[in-house]
């Protein structure tokens, strides 16, 4: 009698109780918050296991994107195919955020990025690394750096930037084949036949620490060929023009 009665609840969860709808279509289909979500949109503070959007504070691991905009504003943790905004994957920084921080932290002298969308598409070649990581070619490392940044920014946005300033990553070389790589690709038609050329042209590169990464552009160094890589992410007329100047042979760096 009792498993009769509690199935007849259960079915009329999802139905008109008087004249209030309950459990239906989008809403956590438990009272209370609780952790199962049947439909399209969880608000509460429990789980959200839905491919529906997460606007609670629980953790999310759906494949939908968050709050509609491709954000998770809640507090708990990301691990869907959507971008989150906060401190979701496991607690490392997305690239919206970090890139922000970056920004926010490192400008004039110290700059580290051009704009905000470089950082972004950038951003994506970099990889997540562990929480709490101070070290390694990753984002959680640059994020690290980047919050120190802002009371030590001649020290920490070289550190914070796409290079990693040869302290997140085994070099600044290592992070720059990576990205040139990445964007100007491989081959008779590019900077590189392969990333080992790349490495062995950037070894002979001067490179200019003393200031963010962008500030010194004039020379045949490092940091000049950054810069058009950096305008190479730009847009697709900037990688045809910009992408040559990141080579060992470069007629904007080789003055």
């Amino acid at each position: 009698m009792k498993l009769r009665i509690v199935l007849g609840v259960a079915a009329i969860s999802c139905g008109m109780v008087g004249s209030v709808a309950v459990g239906c279509g989008g809403d956590d289909s438990t009272v209370g918050g609780g952790n199962v979500d049947s439909g399209v949109q969880d608000t509460s503070t429990g789980g959200d296991t839905s491919t529906g959007g997460d606007t609670g504070g629980g953790n999310d691991t759906g494949g939908g994107n968050d709050t509609g905009g491709g954000g998770d504003t809640g507090g708990g943790m990301d691990s869907s195919t959507g971008n989150d905004a906060s401190l979701g994957d496991a607690g490392l920084a997305t690239c919206i955020q970090y890139c922000s921080t970056v920004a926010a932290n490192c400008t004039a002298t110290n700059l580290e990025y051009l704009t905000q969308d470089v950082c972004h598409a950038m951003c994506v070649n970099i990889p997540t690394g562990t929480v709490g990581g101070t070290a390694g070619d990753t984002r959680a490392c640059r994020d690290f750096h980047a919050a120190l940044a802002s009371s030590a920014p001649t020290t920490e946005c070289i550190i914070s930037g796409a290079s990693g300033g040869d302290t997140c990553g085994a070099s600044h070389c290592e992070a720059y084949c990576t990205q040139d790589i990445a964007q100007c690709g491989s081959g008779a038609n590019a900077p590189f036949n392969d990333k080992a050329a790349c490495l062995t042209a950037c070894a002979g590169w001067t490179y200019n620490k003393t200031t963010g990464d962008l500030a010194d552009t004039n020379h045949n160094n490092f940091n000049c060929r950054l810069y058009h890589l950096q305008n190479a992410f730009t847009n697709a007329a900037n990688k045809i023009t910009h992408c040559p100047h990141t080579a060992a042979v470069s007629a904007a760096c080789n003055q």
